[in-house]
């Protein structure tokens, strides 16, 4: 039901005639949930619903049963995974709920482009490409500092990945041969990296090339450089410009 009312949702109201079917059928799912003042934080068993859309704009947090249902219904991400599903004989899909806090923002996360072929990590962008960078306002020395523990923390992830990788394995060896990217989450105040998701690559993929261009960073992104570039946000005299630092 909710894949259906997605589809023919058309604008960005919950599609009255399935507000009552929805009370019936799907309110009951997720009534033992607890609604904190900051609200929940919603993923996919796989990914976050990053394309999803909220209560409130600029909001990021889940606050009612509504909202949730909103929120599944305008997700890309929600209705493939409730496609892929039903395709594989599942009427049900697996969402994790946790009490959200604003450090996970996207502000937070970088973008790891891995070339097709080896899988060796090529660039590596700011997630919010839009924005300036959360550490543009440091001094240089401190901006590098801090460039520098987030790539240590992407090339650990991404040791961890290859690593777990098995070439035997079908779907294993396409990932490689297709390339693929991966967002990482960085804390500063604990200098600690997370692993947030794994996702497509490529110019048709769907994937956001955020501060590259697929076409115009084509030779970069398909790992033709010897060096990996990583590429930031920061404000200048001019305005907005692309701070970006080269690693081995």
């Amino acid at each position: 039901m909710l894949l259906d009312a997605s589809a023919r949702s058309i604008t960005d109201q919950t599609n009255g005639a399935y507000e009552e079917r929805f009370k019936d059928e799907v309110h009951p799912a997720f009534s033992s949930l607890h609604f904190p003042d900051d609200g929940l934080f919603m993923r996919l068993n796989g990914y976050p619903l990053k394309d999803g859309k909220y209560g409130a704009p600029g909001r990021r947090s889940l606050h009612s049963i509504q909202e949730i249902i909103f929120c599944l219904t305008r997700s890309e991400r929600a209705r493939n995974d409730m496609q892929t599903n039903i395709e594989g004989h599942s009427a049900t899909i697996d969402l994790i709920f946790l009490p959200f806090n604003d450090r996970m923002a996207s502000k937070h996360e970088y973008r790891v482009y891995c070339s097709p072929g080896k899988g060796a990590i090529a660039a590596v962008s700011q997630y919010c490409w839009h924005k300036p960078w959360i550490f543009s306002s440091l001094q240089s020395e401190e901006m590098n500092k801090t460039a520098d523990a987030i790539w240590n923390g992407i090339v650990g992830i991404h040791q961890q990945i290859i690593g777990d990788l098995d070439r035997t394995n079908e779907l294993d060896a396409l990932l490689l041969k297709q390339g693929y990217t991966f967002d990482v989450f960085y804390n500063k105040e604990k200098g600690t990296s997370a692993l947030v998701d794994l996702n497509v690559f490529g110019a048709t993929s769907g994937c956001r090339s955020s501060l590259f261009h697929w076409i115009e960073d084509l030779t970069l992104l398909y790992g033709d450089e010897e060096e990996v570039e990583f590429n930031v946000t920061v404000e200048n005299q001019g305005g907005a410009g692309i701070l970006s630092t080269c690693f081995l």
